[in-house]
């Protein structure tokens, strides 16, 4: 239950980077801590190999068309 809980936390952040929200944002709609938000993005970069949170969308976007 919990890594499904992980796994659509960090869908729904990865979902408001690509809006270019900010930490602060994304943490205030999903109700959960700034830190807890970038280690989410961390992880998402981490398993995207990229380095920031625009190149993680532009890749997403690349390969999805």
């Amino acid at each position: 239950m919990r890594v499904l809980q992980f796994q659509f936390a960090a869908l729904a952040a990865s979902l408001l980077c690509a809006q270019t929200a900010l930490c602060e944002e994304i943490g205030d709609r999903l109700n959960i801590g700034v830190e807890t938000v970038r280690t989410y993005v961390k992880s998402i970069c981490l398993k995207m190999h990229v380095r920031s949170r625009l190149e993680a969308v532009a890749k997403h976007c690349t390969q999805t068309f």
